[in-house]
């Protein structure tokens, strides 16, 4: 049986077996052939903000190219506003993620790295809002209720579409527009949430392996500390991703989302390997998060979900045929060890007998000592063979 072969024997749902002697054609095909599909290759794409702005982009030049575009602003589209706008978001989150982080033995050149960071946002958001209200004049009576009152730039109520659907009416194109962004947010931050978990699971696995001491654990410490707060920020994305696309749905009619982009709980956040309280290693229960974009459960039809497994399964395959082709080097030096030990001693024995002197006391001293290294030689293959032999009945 190969490496990477599974015994049938094993429990398992028949699905499974099937699955797996499908990637296994697969990979084989692809080993013998490179221009086949790549396993290792996603080819279900996935939607990214970065797809969504192109397919934007595109609509936005059809419809200059049909003398269509309702475009108020030059430098500034509908699709660009929205997109935008979602950045001075982001911008925002991590603007008070900082201010929280930045603690009481502060610098004053984190502070004011600090200070000048919000100024710029504050700019950017001001020109932003003179666009905005190009396309949306209800917006400035909004604000002018809150015109007195004293807001800090990561405090700044943006009114997205989102946020205007309850106290005035807003074009539906602006609606469309931002709930496809936010879908496509909401599927990039589970990404970044998965990038982030196996990061954390990564660096703790070498810690306990490799990490002695105080200073090389606070080092680790720290690191880690970044990435649970990025995994803290990410939460927060996607709570609000979602929460977005909750109150646009009605708006713009779309459905469907709601298999694929599940409610995230606290009690979601958790690598592929960790255990919740209760489960065991045979009874442990993936998160939702790992069969993002089709989680259903135990389900195991899902084509998105069996190629991200799939996935998974071929790199997994290539490490054990790392590991056995390490093992195989392994033993066949351990072979050629035995065979030098075994030559050596011939080498030794051969200069015994041809070892020759004047003097008598010279020549038995030469052969006394060319027996005595011959067998050493003869000791260690001995020995070698017997720790060779006990490691193979008991591996």
């Amino acid at each position: 049986m190969g490496t990477g072969d599974m015994d049938r024997t094993s429990e398992g749902p028949d699905e499974a077996w099937e699955y797996y002697w499908m990637w296994k054609e697969e990979v084989k095909a692809w080993e013998c052939d490179t221009s086949q599909p790549n396993p290792y290759e996603q080819s279900i794409e996935n939607i990214t903000l970065a797809s969504v702005h192109l397919e934007l982009t595109k609509d936005k030049a059809l419809e200059i190219e049909l003398g269509s575009s309702h475009a108020l602003h030059e430098d500034c589209s509908p699709s660009t506003l929205i997109s935008s706008g979602l950045e001075f978001e982001e911008q925002q989150r991590h603007l008070t993620a900082d201010k929280v982080g930045l603690g009481i033995h502060a610098t004053d050149t984190q502070e004011g790295r600090l200070v000048q960071h919000s100024n710029s946002l504050q700019c950017q958001i001001k020109a932003w809002v003179k666009v905005q209200e190009l396309y949306m004049p209800m917006l400035a009576a909004l604000r002018q209720d809150k015109a007195n009152s004293v807001i800090t730039p990561e405090s700044f109520q943006l009114l997205l579409p989102s946020q205007v659907g309850g106290t005035t009416t807003c074009n539906l194109k602006f609606q469309t527009i931002e709930w496809k962004l936010r879908y496509a947010q909401a599927d990039d931050t589970l990404h970044s949430l998965h990038s982030n978990l196996c990061t954390q699971t990564a660096v703790l696995k070498y810690k306990d392996w490799n990490l002695r001491g105080q200073d090389a654990n606070t080092r680790v410490h720290n690191t880690l500390k970044g990435i649970n707060t990025r995994i803290k920020v990410t939460f927060s994305q996607y709570q609000d991703a979602r929460k977005v696309l909750v109150i646009l749905t009605p708006l713009v009619k779309e459905t469907g989302w709601q298999s694929s982009l599940w409610p995230l709980n606290h009690e979601d956040i958790q690598g592929m390997s960790d255990l919740l309280w209760g489960q065991t290693e045979g009874r442990c229960k993936l998160s939702w998060i790992w069969n993002m974009r089709g989680a259903h459960g135990d389900e195991l039809g899902n084509d998105e979900s069996m190629e991200d497994m799939k996935i998974k399964w071929c790199k997994a395959r290539v490490h054990a045929m790392r590991w056995k082709e390490e093992v195989e080097l392994l033993q066949e030096e351990m072979q050629r060890i035995l065979k030098f030990f075994n030559w050596q001693a011939m080498s030794w024995d051969e200069c015994a007998n041809q070892s020759w002197s004047k003097c008598l006391a010279e020549r038995e001293g030469k052969i006394a000592y060319a027996q005595h290294q011959a067998a050493l030689c003869c000791a260690l293959s001995v020995f070698h063979a017997d720790s060779s032999a006990l490691n193979m009945e008991h591996p």
